[in-house]
């Protein structure tokens, strides 16, 4: 998405003139971060869920372990990962303490609630494995023109992966199907 909207934006700038950097350029590194933020967002889905599931059974002070081994794996491999990578280092470092966060919660709720912390954990692996080849994907079709327009067959391949997992159901397609449907309906009324 963001890729499109440097190329709306540099179009623009050219064609009234403007001079300078174009933005695809400068902010070059923007779409790949983003990548970087999307592979941990079944972590981060996992961190909300697990931290309201533990304050609401009684272990408030999860919450607190939780963000001390966040801050833990931030502080010892911030500097580290930030003089190897530069900017890449410091995203790095805050995403993998945020991978330590979410299984912090599912390690510690894991004795008194087995099922649901299973849940919890092969919901985050299969959500995060079918993120990653869809960004290994875009990566790969990012040396065509209009990569962007492979942002579709990467859906896709998130969509085939999450219900070859049991992440996503018939019934949520067939429920998407209907909103699209009573939304048409309700516009051509």
């Amino acid at each position: 998405g963001i890729p499109v909207v440097f190329d709306v934006g540099d179009f623009v700038a050219t064609y009234f003139g403007r001079e300078g950097p174009l933005l695809s350029e400068k902010y070059a590194e923007v779409p790949a971060l983003l990548s970087l933020f999307a592979l941990v967002v079944p972590m981060t889905a996992v961190e909300m869920v697990t931290n309201q599931y533990s304050i609401a059974v009684g272990r408030q002070r999860v919450v607190l372990y939780a963000q001390v081994v966040n801050l833990a794996v931030i502080a010892v491999l911030l500097i580290p990962l930030a003089q190897l990578y530069g900017l890449w280092g410091i995203v790095l470092a805050t995403r993998i303490g945020e991978i330590g966060n979410a299984l912090t919660f599912v390690i510690a709720l894991y004795k008194e609630h087995k099922a649901s912390m299973r849940t919890a954990a092969r919901w985050m692996v299969i959500a995060t494995v079918a993120t990653g080849a869809a960004l290994a994907y875009v990566y790969w079709a990012s040396q065509f023109p209009l990569a962007w327009l492979h942002a579709i067959p990467a859906v896709f391949i998130f969509c085939v992966l999450a219900a070859m997992g049991g992440l996503i159901k018939k019934l949520d397609f067939v429920r998407v199907m209907n909103a699209i449907k009573a939304r048409r309906g309700k516009s051509a009324a």
